[in-house]
């Protein structure tokens, strides 16, 4: 009777460490999937700064040109004014969209550097604790209790 129920309880504690195994699986798969994507984020950002710095280049380089048109006195044509004007609007709001957007990706960023470092401490602990639960279990088992 003793026997089979150690063997009893040696299943019980081999179907639990496989379910904590394929748990680790499950979460280290998700700890990835979230790196990779943490990666990809932080790469579309990179190219939204670089975006947004060609922008910012492009709004100061008609600035420019503006000034110095009125500094040497050249008058456009009001149209060719009026088209520059515009033009600046549109990257201006274009630039401040971009910042816009950078700001959400890099609170998005953060946000998953969170949930990753929440993973991988939940990982760790699950670890521990299947460690200390085998102890725990072999040190009660009646077969150990006998020696």
């Amino acid at each position: 009777m003793c026997r089979w129920t150690c063997c009893l309880q040696q299943e019980e504690v081999q179907q639990e460490v496989q379910a904590l195994q394929q748990m680790v699986c499950r979460l280290q798969r998700s700890l990835q999937e979230g790196r990779v994507l943490l990666k990809e984020k932080k790469e579309a950002a990179e190219m939204q700064t670089d975006r947004e710095a060609e922008l910012t280049a492009s709004v100061h380089s008609l600035q420019l040109k503006v000034w110095r048109c009125l500094e040497d006195g050249v008058r456009f044509p009001v149209t060719d004014l009026k088209l520059l004007e515009v033009e600046n609007t549109r990257l201006l709001e274009q630039h401040d969209h971009s910042s816009r957007l950078m700001e959400q990706q890099k609170e998005r960023i953060e946000s998953l550097t969170s949930q990753l470092k929440a993973i991988s401490r939940r990982v760790h602990r699950e670890r521990g604790l299947s460690h200390v639960e085998k102890e725990d279990r072999l040190v009660s088992s009646p077969r150990a209790l006998k020696q």
